[in-house]
């Protein structure tokens, strides 16, 4: 998706300096604003010299406030009042539950609809509007296999961005780096996942 107002747009070379950076939540507020909750995940030092130092937004309508969350971690809202797609997710019926850049020009979003139809409405009208969409994959959220919400997030971030794709799309470290953690923790976290669901599967094949 291409918009200069898509707020994890607002700050440009995060990856270069190893940092990642998601969004959490976004709220859509009047008639094109939005308040939207980041994380930057990365280095603690950099972390500090990003702290100490906030990037200047160079884009009209956009501001940014700063916080420290965590050693490594900063939390960020960002107030847009350009964005119109915060209102598309919401109209449509669905709710944002992860968005994360991916390569020079993408983000890969996360929508939780309500039903199937929840999910075509959105990617109509935002196409309508302009968007450039591609649907990478859908599924139907049940209540199976015993996940955490980190380990069914992280499988599903791993499964879309290819990571289980032969040969594989990405690897363990560029993978831990748009999830925000080093690669043993998602090591353990993807193993731990697998397990649960490998051994479901094999209890209901007795």
């Amino acid at each position: 998706m291409l918009d200069d107002h898509i707020c994890c747009n607002c700050l440009e070379g995060m990856e270069e300096r190893g940092l990642s950076i998601k969004v959490l939540r976004c709220v859509p507020m009047g008639e094109r604003h939005a308040h939207s909750l980041l994380r930057i995940d990365g280095d603690p030092e950099i972390c500090e010299e990003l702290l100490a130092n906030p990037p200047e937004l160079e884009r009209d309508g956009m501001r940014i406030e700063m916080a420290r969350s965590g050693n490594g971690t900063i939390s960020l809202l960002v107030i847009n009042e350009g964005c119109r797609l915060s209102h598309l997710i919401s109209e449509s019926g669905c709710f944002l539950e992860l968005a994360i850049p991916a390569g020079d020009d993408g983000m890969i979003f996360h929508l939780l609809g309500r039903d199937a139809e929840a999910i075509t409405d959105f990617v109509r009208m935002a196409k309508e509007e302009g968007y450039a969409i591609e649907v990478i994959s859908t599924y139907e959220k049940r209540e199976w296999g015993g996940l955490t919400f980190r380990q069914e997030r992280d499988l599903r971030i791993a499964f879309d961005l290819g990571y289980f794709d032969i040969p594989s799309r990405i690897t363990l470290d560029e993978l831990a780096s748009k999830v925000g953690c080093s690669k043993s923790t998602l090591n353990v976290i993807l193993r731990r996942a697998e397990r649960k669901i490998i051994s479901d599967y094999l209890k209901g094949a007795k």
